[in-house]
């Protein structure tokens, strides 16, 4: 699966970055920022991860993840999500009860992932869509330890599937969530494991692509929300 669309964030110079998430069973992604002239690139093949990134001079940075972020990877469920065939990939979900969200009436449930990690998460009453996913964060650094909340609104049909075009990460207090906007969706584009592999090494792109615009930045927590 590929998404294409635009983030929104008031906490980086550059507040509406493009940006391409491209994703294969069981677990694999690749996270890209593009700018006219940098890019930032997230890449997780299902064992290891990468990040590069731009530095001052014009050259790139290339890290591996850090046991936590490899931890917070390993644990992602994926395209499907933590329900789907939650049973064969060993998470425990139980009813909590049932809540209110924005005027949409909302089963709560905990979520244990295989990994050991507790989550909670809440689905439409009604649609039995995903509203709210709560994951405590051992990803990007600056995130460690905190409970990372993220809405799923606006879902569209895509080939049969619906899925959210707006996926909001919780703010402090007073501030302005952080918006990830999908405005393309592909299902089943050919996407090799090449795709997934180390940034430098030579990968086939998929057919999607865009016209880069003057943008900057990174947001880490909502390329780790949307996993």
């Amino acid at each position: 699966m590929t998404w294409i669309g635009h983030i929104e964030s008031a906490h980086v110079p550059v507040p509406h970055m493009r940006f391409m998430l491209e994703q294969k069973r069981p677990n694999k992604t690749r996270f890209e920022l593009n700018t006219m002239s940098e890019k930032t690139v997230r890449v997780f093949d299902g064992a290891q991860g990468w990040m590069e990134r731009p530095l001052r001079n014009g050259l790139q940075e290339l890290q591996a993840y850090t046991s936590e972020e490899l931890r917070f990877a390993q644990a992602g469920q994926g395209i499907d999500g933590p329900l789907i065939d939650h049973a064969a990939k060993g998470n425990v979900v139980s009813v909590e009860g049932l809540d209110e969200i924005e005027g949409h009436k909302c089963y709560r449930l905990e979520v244990r992932l295989a990994s050991g990690e507790r989550d909670r998460l809440w689905v439409d009453a009604k649609t039995f869509l995903e509203i709210r996913y709560d994951r405590f964060t051992a990803g990007p650094v600056r995130l460690l330890g905190r409970v990372m909340s993220v809405v799923y609104r606006d879902y569209k049909s895509f080939d049969g599937v619906k899925m959210p075009t707006v996926i909001e990460r919780s703010a402090e207090a007073g501030d302005r969530p952080d918006r990830m906007v999908i405005e393309q969706v592909a299902l089943n584009s050919p996407l090799d494991n090449s795709t997934f592999a180390k940034p430098g090494t030579a990968r086939r792109r998929s057919a999607l692509h865009w016209q880069p615009r003057e943008l900057s930045g990174v947001h880490e927590g909502l390329e780790a929300a949307s996993q």
